[in-house]
């Protein structure tokens, strides 16, 4: 199993605030990342309870064969008012939200600046799910002064890797003369040697 890290390429729902740019391109700094002055914010003087910011991930990934987990790596920081409010978080794979069936998951922030994971796992996806991946966050500021910072967004995807045409060729020799290579007999192929 392969595990590499995407980071956002694109954005769609855009109602958090930013100090400038873009959005996706505010949270985008990768693994370890987070450190400068960008961020998208969301805060209960400017009523954003419930503000969705939707993030894609585009071709950060190739070679997929098969997803078998997704975890989202969140740097982020919430003030709270009088309990701590976190952001949720909600993963777009298999092409359906993951909060139809385990509803939104709460990245679990807190007075102290941090990194949080949320993990999705036992999945079984492709390609097409790693490029139509996305990743939305909603703000949870509904008490008085509460702020919900995030200052990066990441995807660690664990997955099998496509081979590309080791099945369907033999040292270049095409599937349908796989039985005769090179004029030996098919019964014989398990006899040359490294096969």
């Amino acid at each position: 199993m392969a595990v590499d890290f995407a980071v956002p390429t694109g954005d769609s729902s855009i109602q958090w605030s930013i100090p400038g740019g873009t959005h996706w391109d505010d949270i985008d700094e990768g693994i370890g990342g987070g450190s400068g002055g960008d961020y998208i914010e969301a805060t209960n003087a400017a009523s954003d309870d419930g503000d969705i910011d939707d993030f894609s991930f585009g071709d950060n990934i190739n070679d997929v064969d098969e997803i078998t987990q997704v975890i989202i790596n969140v740097n982020s920081w919430s003030q709270p008012a009088v309990s701590i409010k976190s952001p949720e978080i909600d993963l777009y794979f298999g092409g359906q939200w993951m909060s139809v069936t385990v509803g939104w998951k709460e990245v679990g922030s807190t007075g102290t600046r941090g990194w949080h994971a949320i993990t999705y796992a036992g999945l079984s996806g492709n390609q097409t799910d790693m490029d139509n991946l996305r990743v939305r966050v909603r703000a949870d500021v509904a008490g008085k002064l509460e702020l919900n910072y995030i200052y990066t967004i990441n995807v660690e995807v664990t997955y099998s890797q496509a081979v590309a045409g080791w099945a369907h060729n033999f040292l270049g020799v095409p599937a349908a003369n796989i039985g005769s290579v090179n004029g030996v007999p098919r019964a014989n192929i398990g006899k040359i040697k490294g096969v």
